[in-house]
């Protein structure tokens, strides 16, 4: 549905009309294509899979050593990272998350309802994130793959000065180990085909490249389609 004129009062107020713009724009008339990376995690110690289900607090934390010493900690992201979050936030990533008021109060929102997300921490600074988030139903995939309830990896990143030590693969392994023990154990990422490195990285996590997808919105109305690997091969 198209935004209402309170949400875009909202975006004028805090941006100007570039920012109201930007918002009318991909509500409207957006289209996107992306790759489509699928991984299935297992839960690795057998015995997690006869205790009681795990709860997001549960989650843990790993902490590794790089070559030189330094030390590399992969954790479950708290409200109290929104700082080092905003500092960190690629300026690629499109639409309102670009204004630091409308991204605070996204993350925010992430943490207050519970949405998981992981980040790694190099020498004590914040190196990349991701969430893992519902994949929404409108999204256009194989019946096969929702019937294993799939989530989608999420606004992942690798800030420029902490690549080269593998970071991006070692994240989404241990995202998707963590998302495991929930019991979501299919991870699909929507990558665009020019970010070279997040595909690397997604390889290196062992994901495989199942299709694209064609996506975008009209008037409002979302729509999208799926088109398998095989398929575009014919």
């Amino acid at each position: 549905m198209s935004p209402s004129p309170q949400i875009l009062l909202r975006y004028f107020k805090m941006g100007g009309f570039p920012l109201l713009w930007d918002k009318f724009r991909q509500a409207c008339f957006s289209q996107e294509s992306y790759l489509v990376l699928c991984r299935t995690f297992d839960i690795e110690n057998s015995s997690l899979k006869a205790e009681a289900q795990l709860t997001r607090s549960d989650l843990g934390s790993v902490t590794t050593l790089a070559a030189n010493g330094t030390g590399i900690e992969f954790k479950k992201l708290e409200p109290a990272a929104i700082c080092d979050l905003l500092s960190a936030w690629p300026r690629e990533f499109s639409g309102m998350r670009k204004h630091l008021m409308l991204l605070e109060r996204e993350l925010l929102e992430r943490f207050a309802t519970d949405i998981p997300g992981f980040g790694v921490w190099f020498g004590g600074n914040l190196g990349g994130a991701l969430w893992c988030t519902e994949w929404e139903g409108w999204r256009d995939i194989p019946e096969t793959l929702k019937l294993h309830e799939p989530y989608e990896i999420k606004n992942f990143f690798i800030l420029d000065r902490f690549r080269g030590w593998s970071l991006g693969g070692k994240l989404l392994t241990f995202a998707g180990q963590q998302m495991a023990l929930l019991q979501r154990c299919v991870a699909l990422s929507r990558v665009m085909s020019e970010r070279h490195a997040s595909l690397t990285a997604h390889r290196k996590a062992g994901f495989v490249l199942i299709g694209c997808i064609r996506e975008g919105c009209l008037l409002g109305r979302y729509h999208s389609r799926f088109t398998s690997l095989d398929h575009a091969h014919q």
